[in-house]
């Protein structure tokens, strides 16, 4: 995942300022067929999250073709369902309400046109938590 576009050091920061402690994402990770009480993969299927919080490793990015964007690596989260399901729902993708706090962000832009925040930490339900509501 990399963003297409990103928000000013500014209009950043402006609007971090505005979310509430705990901010709801949605995450598209992968999950183990026909194993739903075991773990999620991430989208490059790299690691896996059995639950609860995960800090990224941190490397300088830079995308965005012709205008070169820089940020940090992390965690990219739609700030909507919608934006998730843009990005992608088939095979075994599913779209996992996570939880961020404004301090994780290290970056907010554009990802498939959707709003998508880059979090150096984030908060993943356990595949348990999240196939207890989600069938």
């Amino acid at each position: 995942m990399c963003l297409s576009s990103r928000l000013t050091r500014k209009a950043q920061k402006d609007a971090v300022a505005k979310l509430p402690e705990w901010v709801t994402v949605w995450k598209v990770l992968y999950a183990f067929a026909g194993d739903k009480s075991g773990t999620f993969d991430s989208e490059f299927r790299a690691e896996s999250y059995d639950g609860g919080e995960y800090a990224a490793t941190e490397i300088d990015l830079r995308t965005g073709g012709s205008r070169r964007l820089n940020y940090k690596s992390g965690f990219h989260s739609f700030a909507s369902r919608v934006g998730a399901e843009v990005w992608g729902t088939i095979g075994n993708l599913f779209i996992v309400p996570c939880k961020i706090r404004p301090e994780w962000i290290t970056a907010i832009g554009l990802q498939e046109d959707q709003l998508c925040y880059v979090t150096s930490k984030i908060k993943i339900p356990s595949p348990k938590q999240y196939f207890k509501t989600h069938k």
